[in-house]
């Protein structure tokens, strides 16, 4: 296992905590390395395709600003995001939400931590932590290079299972205190979708859904763009006809809705796995297999064949 360089600062995770972290760091002038898993930065935003950032405000106030803000400033630069946007209905969501294209946030990303001199290592994953008297000392990371450790000053774990912790001894549990976890979520999306029929369909038909709320943008943004945005979530009588037949699984009562980024496209949050353990490799295969499953059972359920959605 060979040695590397020692660092100020590493943040192993590139996932949003990570990448601005990494970034924060660099800045002030600590000679800083961020450490990705992946190829490409975001995290959850770019690989499980999660909606809409959200939030950065309380009612109308904004209280996050700073390197997060100017991230957002720069993918609308770059014509991947419709910045911050206000709901007409906050219920579950926020105030004020931000739409971004995927493929641009990793862009964004690596832009911003590069242009801030951090150092990045990808395809690397944590998998073991070097403890001395109570203080990490070193971390090792596995690779097709092989086992590497690196030293630092300060570890920032933005992992997101809090993994480099766990790996140092840190204590730890895993759901409630009846070991009961949140059921587990795999988002995806539907093109060539007419969209405004859809909002038709919800404007004419409210008692079908349990919320609806249009978006509306607070600042200009590229014309590739979606240019109208809502979200909502029902269909409940056609959720509950089918489910009661047995032609639809989604472990929920309803559909999770949003406009996607580009036109034409709906983002779907509506799946629903339970009794998911997020540190079980098992458990997360089954996830992975019966969650693949349920979007497809949607997809066939709202196809154009399919007079229920």
């Amino acid at each position: 296992m060979k040695e590397n360089t020692s660092y100020d600062v590493i943040v192993v995770g590139g996932g949003p905590s990570g990448f601005i972290a990494a970034t924060a760091a660099a800045r002030q002038g600590a000679k800083t390395l961020l450490i990705e898993r992946y190829g490409f930065l975001g995290g959850m935003p770019t690989t499980a395709c999660i909606g809409p950032i959200s939030p950065f405000h309380f009612k109308d106030e904004q209280v996050i600003g700073g390197i997060p803000q100017q991230f957002i400033d720069r993918m609308v630069e770059l014509g991947g995001s419709t910045g911050h946007a206000k709901t007409t209905d906050p219920k579950g969501h926020g105030s004020y939400v931000c739409f971004y294209d995927r493929q641009i946030y990793k862009w964004a990303a690596l832009q911003m931590v590069q242009e801030a001199g951090a150092d990045i290592l990808f395809h690397s994953f944590l998998s073991d932590v070097q403890v001395e008297n109570g203080r990490v000392v070193s971390i090792t990371t596995t690779s097709k290079s092989g086992r590497t450790a690196y030293r630092a000053q300060v570890f920032v774990d933005a992992t997101g299972d809090g993994d480099l912790a766990a790996l140092a001894g840190a204590e730890y549990s895993v759901g409630r205190a009846d070991g009961v976890v949140q059921p587990a979520t795999l988002m995806f999306e539907m093109a060539q979708v007419d969209t405004a029929a859809v909002k038709k369909y919800m404007d004419e038909n409210p008692d079908d859904f349990w919320r609806r709320s249009e978006i509306v943008p607070m600042r200009t943004f590229s014309t590739d763009l979606e240019q109208k945005h809502y979200c909502g979530q029902g269909f409940i009588r056609a959720v509950r006809e089918a489910t009661d037949s047995g032609d639809l699984k989604l472990g929920r009562d309803s559909v999770l809705f949003w406009t996607g980024v580009r036109p034409g496209v709906l983002h779907f949050n509506s799946t629903r796995v339970s009794a998911v353990n997020a540190i079980s490799a098992d458990d997360l295969t089954r996830a992975e297999i019966e969650g693949r499953e349920q979007p497809d059972v949607l997809g066939r359920f709202s196809s154009p064949q399919s007079t229920r959605v």
